[in-house]
């Protein structure tokens, strides 16, 4: 021990602080707490802190501190072990005395929060609260009603509900689903917001009437507002203060349950209730509760209830800073293995689930945050997108990532180990690969389908007689497909023959009647027509037996054609495909234009996977972007790869430029599908994966500049 370390004084403590014991660790170790009351906050502190804050007041200086806690026995503690607890509080104004100058280390720090407003406005921007009132007296006045409707008969009741609700909607799943499309409007939209408004009422009242049933008060309930997005809130940090994690597990799970009860009850009603509006609120609240809860309020990623939920199973406070803390130390030893102690002794188990939830926390944020900056680039106007969508990046991504690198670059023992030099060779060799143009893949969606369709229509109204032929049945040029019936073309057979013997008669006469015999000229030229007139309705009648133009295969047939139904030639009865032939039909999108001409060649990979791929060669490329998808396969609105978006004429516009290409296939025909869609990877030019960012980066830019 030093003699300047007996020469100065310990900082003197804020005499609002209050130790308490806090809840035991996953190993079963004690924990204390500080309780800042003028903030109403708890700080977690472990043992040998404890036993150095009993001893503060009655150890002037820091020599007399470690001497009084090393003779207690218990825990021990050196000189820079209480250098570390000092900053602690200081860092984490606990102290009367500053750091260090006096009154003017706090002069400095409001001095430079006044000169740094758009500081604050950032601040204020990303996360703040506005208390609306301080719910205790209410609670405890209105508790009995909680007790009741907690109850355990109610509870199974609820449950009881959930699950017949569920059994019966089951059984009308696609009426249920289909419900969701009428609230895809504005109306709707303000209905569901208004359900929610009400769920998440609901849900911070369990928070609230559950710690009130625990003897933990309830500060304050208001609305926080996070990237300007409401959220209420309710203040029970004082569950702090329960030893029993089991207890704090119901307080975190109690707004969760809440929200299920609600659902199971919708769920139950909405099976029973006639169509109208009751049914719709049951369906709002049923569906809303439900996925808030399932999505947003499990999720351990975020500081929601999910999180702390996950937090006292394992026994783990400040879960995320601690699992941060130890992610980023795995990082540092899988890149460059200082030999760093851990931050803090954890099972091996533990220290290892810790470390993935780190990660998967860094990865779900990092998704989850560009997807909102994102958003809130959208919704605003072009400018102001532009400021806040820079604010979330560089606030939420960037400076965690500038931080970890900045301490890479300070703390030269990490670059300088052998493990340092393979991630940096690896690192190079990633870059490298990413410069150099090896990809020659070029994606096009596209549908494959026969060079010649021809559909099969009735020549006039008629009766069907018979049906030849079956879906997918291999046809050759002439077969009868399609017996046809037609009743009128029997009778101007009948009236035409009678005529024509009529005429014929005449025409025998001829010598013994002189008016015959003047006659005769007409009487010739009308038997012509007669029987020009019957080789014509014969000629139709043959047509009423449908045969085939072409070899092919029947890819459509009418599933209600039969014997005895009656067809209009406006009805498609079949679809004829030819054998000779295939052809494939995609986009390419303007990305990829430059990379591809017309002699590429490349294969045709189907949907389905039971399907064999078919080498395909680019025939055409459109030379103007295609104002709309007209294979419709291919859309996202039919579940095809191509993003777009109908217009007010319903016509589905691309999202971004698409162009139309023609290609040849060389494979058997399809016997059994019109169209088949799938992907065709084509050979294009070289490209690098920095080159494709680059021109995508560049195309956003243009874009957006309105250039």
């Amino acid at each position: 021990m030093t003699a300047d370390a007996d020469a100065r004084r310990l900082p003197r403590l804020r005499p609002d602080l209050h130790l308490l014991r806090g809840a035991a660790t996953s190993q079963g170790a004690p924990t204390w707490l500080i309780h800042d009351a003028l903030l109403n906050r708890y700080v977690q502190i472990d043992l040998a802190a404890c036993a150095a804050l009993r001893h503060w007041h009655d150890c002037p200086t820091p020599g007399e501190l470690i001497a009084r806690v090393n003779a207690g026995g218990e825990v021990r503690i050196d000189e820079g072990g209480l250098q570390q607890l000092v900053a602690f509080l200081h860092a984490s104004r606990l102290t009367e005395d500053p750091p260090a100058h006096g009154w003017r280390h706090f002069a400095a720090e409001r001095e430079a929060l006044a000169a740094s407003p758009l500081g604050r406005l950032v601040h204020d921007y990303l996360f703040f609260r506005i208390p609306l009132c301080q719910p205790q007296a209410f609670l405890e006045r209105t508790l009995p009603v909680a007790r009741a409707l907690a109850s355990p008969p109610v509870r199974a009741l609820v449950a009881c509900l959930g699950l017949v609700g569920l059994y019966l909607v089951s059984r009308e799943w696609d009426t249920f689903a289909a419900t969701l499309h009428t609230f895809l409007t504005w109306e709707g939209a303000a209905f569901v917001g208004c359900a929610l408004i009400l769920v998440k009422a609901a849900h911070e009242l369990g928070h609230a009437y559950t710690a009130a049933a625990l003897g933990v008060r309830v500060h304050t309930m208001g609305v926080a507002f996070m990237v300007l997005a409401p959220l209420l809130y309710t203040d029970v940090s004082d569950a702090w203060r329960l030893r029993d994690r089991r207890r704090r597990s119901l307080i975190d799970g109690a707004g969760i349950r809440v929200e299920l009860a609600i659902a199971a009850v919708a769920l139950f009603l909405w099976a029973f209730l006639p169509e109208g509006p009751l049914r719709a609120v049951a369906f709002v609240l049923s569906a809303v509760s439900a996925a808030s809860t399932l999505s947003v309020n499990l999720n351990p990623f975020m500081r929601f209830d999910g999180y702390y939920l996950l937090s006292d199973w394992i026994g783990v406070d400040n879960l995320q800073s601690r699992a941060f803390a130890l992610g980023r130390w795995q990082l540092r030893e899988v890149l460059f293995r200082p030999g760093l102690p851990a931050p803090e002794a954890l099972p091996s188990r533990l220290a290892t689930g810790l470390v993935l939830y780190a990660w998967a926390t860094w990865l779900y944020r990092l998704v989850l945050l560009t997807g909102i900056a994102l958003l809130v680039y959208q919704y605003f106007f072009k400018v102001l997108g532009i400021i806040l969508f820079a604010v979330e990046i560089v606030y939420f991504v960037g400076r965690p990532i500038m931080s970890e690198l900045g301490f890479w670059l300070h703390n030269r023992r990490l670059l300088a180990t052998r493990r340092a030099l393979l991630t940096a060779c690896l690192a190079a060799t990633g870059l490298a690969l990413s410069l150099v143009p090896w990809s020659t893949r070029v994606e096009i969606p596209a549908v494959l389908e026969s060079a010649r369709l021809e559909p099969i229509h009735a020549p006039r109204p008629a009766r069907v007689v018979r049906v030849h032929v079956q879906h997918g049945a291999s046809i050759r040029a002439g077969d009868e497909l399609i017996t046809l019936h037609s009743p009128d073309i029997e009778q101007e057979l009948e009236a035409a023959r009678i005529k024509l013997a009529l005429a014929r008669l005449q025409h025998a006469r001829r010598g013994a009647d002189a008016a015959d015999r003047a006659s005769s000229i007409v009487l010739e030229s009308t038997i012509a027509g007669l029987l020009a007139r019957i080789e014509g309705l014969e000629r139709e009648r043959e047509d009423l037996r449908v045969r085939a133009r072409f070899d092919g295969s029947i890819v459509e047939l009418d599933p209600a054609l039969a014997a005895g139904r009656w067809v209009s030639p406006r009805e498609a009865l079949a679809l004829l495909a030819a054998s000779d032939r295939l052809v494939a039909r995609g986009y390419v999108a303007e990305a990829d234009l430059w990379r591809v001409a017309p002699g590429a060649v490349g294969r045709f990979v189907p949907d389905q996977p039971l399907r064999e791929s078919v080498p395909v060669r680019i025939e055409q490329i459109a030379a103007a972007g295609s104002a709309q998808i007209e294979i419709a396969e291919l859309a996202s609105r039919h579940a095809g790869p191509i993003a777009v978006a109908a217009d007010d004429r319903q016509r589905l516009v691309p999202a971004s430029a698409q162009y139309l290409v023609h290609m040849m296939a060389d494979a058997a025909p399809l016997r059994h599908d019109l169209t088949v869609r799938g992907l065709v990877l084509a050979e294009g030019r070289p490209q690098s994966l920095l080159a494709r960012a680059w021109r995508q980066t560049l195309k956003v830019l243009v874009r957006e500049s309105g250039a």
